[in-house]
């Protein structure tokens, strides 16, 4: 006898509700740190309750389906979904704040099953609003997590809106506040496994350093810690401590962004494993100082993903967030360092130091692949890129944006290093692959690039598997016509390029 779709299980219903509608962005991506709520479209099952009256009672009799709410403007989906859930526990997403405050208190007795409670951006003055809850505990919420309209132009109130001890909140596991004071203990903070912290200022008399790094050494359990505008509230630290080394053995994730001088005192302490993705975001004043380099110790040998990069890239605009990138070919970022201002700062002055900078703090790292980006008419002189290339002998590969001119680096591939003792050598000697973009032309470049390719022939250096130069606008078709007549003339590329590209920029 044969099954019609009347007679499937009611579990099997509820599954095919479930699964109905396309995927949650959530479900395809991670939840990353920092944004606003995303709907978790709970409800996209709803148009299945119209196919027949069955269908219908069983979506209406099944407290799964209505765990997970998004509350927007209107609270009527939510009214439903705290009688039909009856004792299940509850997920709560909220996109708007006036109805996240005035709802709270409809909500107080029903806290005691609330697993999750996300509430939107608001202003900090809504924030007084959540005092309603203080009283009240939640046994079993698992995440919670708050955010505040540009939190970077905000003062940290001055009380704790959640007491978050442990017999309020037993479990506990993801946290995320802003612009608020927190109970800075480890009784607090130990049990979690996700940290983020935007803005806050630390509850009672300003700790020490070290009071602060009490309570990160009790984090055992921390798979990602997110720390912005927090580690400088606490005192100023003493002399970095050589003898601590602080280990947070499951952690996978790491984003601090603080005064650059916060930031390196962080890493001195804490043991940051090679299997960790690390962002450290320094704030750059009125002046450059140490720049990339001021976001670490003096001594780096905590973070040993820094020996184990094989591919870096340099981000340094005019304006905007200076960046460094460690990547792992075609699957992650495990490092990223930067600098921002917010003021107006002059990076487009500091760049060729910044590339010095950079090529000390990395000089030990055995780099095959680097990418270089600088803006047109961020023209570096060849001492600025024989310093940069001499930090790096085993480079397979180069990309630059030269800013345009691609002779500097031409003529620094062509020189010696200049090492303060012992022989000089040949620059980048196992290159392989170089590609310039946003190239302008002039006459004088396919000359002074036939030299500088001689002379890394007559050092012995072995020819390029790939040149590849494009210009803007019709600068390709005058380079190639340039060097097919120095060809027809003299002297062709092919004596030391096997394959070369010269083409426009797309």
């Amino acid at each position: 006898m044969a099954v019609t779709i009347d007679d499937l299980p009611n579990e099997l219903l509820v599954k095919i509700f479930v699964l109905y509608g396309p995927p949650r962005r959530s479900d395809i991506e991670p939840f990353e740190p920092g944004t606003k709520p995303e709907r978790r479209d709970a409800c996209r099952w709803a148009p299945l309750m119209g196919v027949c009256r069955h269908w219908r009672t069983v979506a209406l009799e099944t407290p799964l389906l209505w765990q997970v709410v998004d509350v927007g403007e209107s609270t009527k989906w939510l009214e439903l979904a705290l009688v039909r859930t009856r004792d299940a526990v509850l997920e709560l997403y909220f996109h708007a704040h006036p109805t996240s405050v005035k709802t709270l208190p409809m909500l107080l007795p029903h806290m005691h099953r609330v697993r999750k409670l996300l509430l939107p951006p608001m202003s900090i003055v809504y924030l007084l609003f959540l005092s309603v809850i203080q009283p009240v505990a939640f046994p079993v919420l698992d995440e919670l997590r708050l955010w505040v309209d540009k939190p970077e132009a905000q003062i940290p109130v001055e009380y704790v809106p959640f007491d978050l001890s442990p017999t309020r909140f037993p479990t506990l596991r993801v946290l995320h506040l802003q612009n608020t004071v927190v109970p800075w203990t480890a009784a607090t903070m130990s049990r979690l496994r996700y940290l983020n912290l935007h803005s806050c200022s630390p509850a009672g008399p300003r700790p020490s350093f070290a009071q602060f790094m009490d309570v990160i050494e009790a984090c055992g359990e921390l798979e990602e810690l997110v720390l912005h505008h927090f580690i400088s509230w606490f005192a100023s630290p003493s002399p970095h401590d050589s003898t601590r080394t602080i280990h947070l053995p499951k952690l996978r994730k790491l984003v601090l962004g603080d005064a650059a001088a916060s930031i390196a005192h962080f890493i001195a302490n804490v043991y940051i494993q090679e299997t960790v993705t690390v962002r450290l975001e320094g704030c750059v004043d009125s002046e450059l100082q140490g720049g990339f380099r001021s976001l670490l110790p003096g001594d780096a040998s905590h973070l040993p993903v820094l020996r184990t990069l094989t591919e870096v890239w340099i981000n340094l605009p005019f304006a905007g967030e200076q960046e460094i990138m460690g990547v792992i070919p075609h699957q992650s970022i495990p490092l990223k360092l930067s600098l921002h201002s917010e003021g107006n700062f002059s990076w487009w002055s500091n760049h060729s130091r910044m590339l010095i900078q950079f090529a000390n703090l990395f000089e030990d790292v055995r780099l095959q692949t680097l990418k270089v980006f600088l803006q047109p008419r961020d023209i570096q002189p060849f001492p600025t890129w024989t310093d940069l290339f001499a930090a790096f002998p085993t480079l397979h590969h180069l990309e630059i944006h030269p800013g345009g001119d691609p002779v500097p680096v031409f003529v620094a591939l062509s020189s010696l290093s200049h090492p303060p003792a012992g022989p000089q050598l040949p620059l980048c000697p196992t290159l392989k692959r170089l590609e310039m973009d946003y190239l302008e032309y002039s006459e004088r470049q396919h000359g002074l690039m036939l030299v500088a390719l001689r002379r890394r022939a007559e050092l012995g250096l072995p020819k390029l598997d790939y040149l590849g130069l494009r210009y803007k606008g019709n600068g390709a078709a005058k380079m190639q016509r340039d060097l097919e007549h120095e060809r027809i003339m003299s002297e062709d590329l092919s004596a030391y390029v096997t394959q070369f590209d010269c083409s426009s920029c797309i």
